[in-house]
């Protein structure tokens, strides 16, 4: 089964993310960018779904930490925002090493579900 890090730090958005993902993904779950990054080089994820504002550790600057191991680079990351103009930072900061989308707060289980397996699909696309 693949597997999922669900990183925020409002509880309510990992349960509907759990509720979302659950049959399709293994999932661990992480507070901040620091555990982000902890639980990453545990677990290995095929898809990360992570908050870019969070305590200790951004979103962005977590995974930007990824992205320098190679073994990341095939890891699938959608950050997600509940601040419109996060968009425009996420195209400025996204590393360019991983695939990545970025969603919107509030989202739909259809939007999320269609962008996870679309970005799912580039990186098994690039791992032939």
């Amino acid at each position: 089964m693949r597997k999922l890090l669900i990183v925020d730090d409002d509880e309510f958005t990992r349960t509907l993310l759990k509720t979302i993902f659950k049959d399709s993904f293994d999932i661990t779950e992480a507070e901040n960018g620091r555990d982000l990054v902890v639980r990453a080089q545990e677990v290995r994820p095929d898809l990360i779904i992570t908050d870019i504002v969070m305590p200790v550790l951004s979103g962005y600057r977590a995974v930007g930490r990824l992205a320098r191991e190679p073994v990341f680079r095939k890891t699938a990351v959608i950050f997600t925002s509940s601040a419109v103009s996060d968009h425009d930072l996420y195209e400025m900061y996204k590393p360019p090493q991983m695939v990545t989308g970025f969603i919107n707060k509030p989202f739909s289980r259809s939007e999320i579900t269609a962008l996870a397996e679309e970005l799912l699909e580039k990186t098994s696309d690039t791992s032939g």
